[in-house]
C-alpha cells in the first residue's frame, strides 16, 4: 500500500512534546521577567507591565521637530534685519494688521487717538503708556507690565527705546543691562507663545553721553534671552537713519514663529519695511 503522506528522507524532525512546550514556555517567561526587572525596576511597584517601557507619557512629549529647530535657534546668531524705509514705523497705525487678533500698543503716547486700518469688531485692541494722553485705555509701566501672560499676538512700541531722557529711554526704561532683560522678559511673558505672534519694539540713540552705550546694551540683552528662551526667535533690527543719531540700531523684534524668518514677518506687515 502506498502511504498517504510520502516518506521524507534525509531530514530529522524534532517534535515538541508537551513537557518540551511547558519549558519553552517557562524560558521565555523568566527571559521576558529577566528582562523586565534589568530594564523597568520599578515596574512591580508600579503595578504595571514590562510594556511600560514603550509607552509615552503625554505630559512630557515633545516634538521632534521643535527640539532641533530650538539648539538651530540657539546655535545660530541673532538675525540681523536691516529695516529699508524706517520712517514706515512713525505711521504704524496705518499698519494692516488683519492677522492678529489680540494688539497692544506700548508707549502709544498722543498716537492713540489715530484709527487702526484694521477689523475693529473681531479684535481686542489696547493703547498703554505711562502718561495719561487722550486716547490711552491703559496706564501701564513698561518696567512691570499690568497684563496676563499669553495676553497679546502683536505687540508695538514705537520710540519707546529713543534715549531721549538721559539715562532712561522715553519708554522708562533704564540705560542698564539688567533692566533691558526685565523689559524682554516682560514681553516674553505677555506675548501670545500659543500661537503665531509678534513683537517689535523700536527706538533711536540720539546723540548724547548713553547714545553709544544703549545699542550694545541692548544687543547684549538680546543675546543672552535669544539663549534662555530658544523656542523663541529674536531679530535685532537696524536702518540708515539720520545724523542726528549715534547708531544704525533702532530696535529689536520677537516672535514665537520659529519656522520663518523675522525680517519676513515684519515685510508682511508692510512691504516698505
Amino acid at each position: 500500500m502506498i502511504s498517504t503522506y510520502p516518506r521524507i528522507q534525509n531530514f530529522r524532525f524534532h517534535r515538541l512534546t508537551q513537557a518540551n512546550v511547558r519549558m519553552h514556555f517557562l524560558l521565555c517567561f523568566f527571559l521576558y521577567l529577566f528582562q523586565c526587572l534589568f530594564l523597568c525596576p520599578q515596574v512591580f511597584a508600579n503595578a504595571s507591565v514590562c510594556s511600560s517601557l514603550y509607552s509615552i507619557n503625554q505630559s512630557q512629549t515633545t516634538d521632534t521637530r521643535s527640539i532641533s529647530q530650538n539648539v538651530y535657534n540657539h546655535l545660530t546668531p541673532v538675525e540681523q534685519v536691516h529695516i529699508k524705509k524706517w520712517f514706515v514705523f512713525e505711521k504704524y497705525h496705518e499698519f494692516p494688521l488683519y492677522g492678529f487678533n489680540d494688539i497692544l500698543f506700548l508707549s502709544d503716547g498722543h498716537q492713540a487717538e489715530k484709527n487702526l486700518i484694521t477689523d475693529r469688531e473681531h479684535q481686542f485692541i489696547v493703547s498703554s503708556d505711562f502718561n495719561k494722553y487722550p486716547g490711552i485705555q491703559v496706564m501701564a509701566d513698561n518696567n512691570k507690565l499690568p497684563f496676563a501672560d499669553n495676553s497679546f499676538d502683536f505687540i508695538l512700541m514705537n520710540r519707546g527705546l529713543c534715549i531721549c531722557h538721559g539715562g532712561t529711554s522715553c519708554g522708562g526704561i533704564q540705560t542698564q543691562k539688567e533692566h533691558m532683560l526685565n523689559f524682554i522678559e516682560q514681553i516674553v511673558r505677555i506675548i501670545n507663545k500659543k500661537r503665531s505672534s509678534l513683537g517689535i519694539f523700536t527706538g533711536y540713540s540720539y546723540k548724547n553721553q548713553f547714545a553709544h552705550l544703549s545699542p550694545k546694551l541692548w544687543q547684549q540683552a538680546i543675546s543672552e534671552a535669544k539663549l534662555k528662551y530658544p523656542n523663541l526667535q529674536f531679530a535685532i533690527l537696524n536702518s540708515h537713519l539720520s545724523t542726528q543719531v549715534d547708531s544704525e540700531f533702532m530696535g529689536f523684534a520677537i516672535s514665537t514663529n520659529q519656522w520663518e524668518k523675522v525680517s519676513t514677518q515684519i515685510k508682511r506687515i508692510h512691504p516698505e519695511l
